[in-house]
């Protein structure tokens, strides 16, 4: 059976670091930040 082509939008996304682990960004950081509250922004820095 052929090899599985990667999924290119997973690959741009994810990387994979040394020790094996997958690093990601976070989600809704984008541009609405004005509506959040200061609470919800510093809940997402973390």
């Amino acid at each position: 059976m052929p090899k599985l082509k990667t999924r290119r939008a997973a690959a741009k996304r994810f990387k994979k670091t040394a020790n094996g682990k997958i690093k990601r960004n976070k989600a809704y950081r984008g541009h609405f930040m004005e509506k959040k509250s200061s609470d919800q922004k510093s809940n997402l820095r973390k």
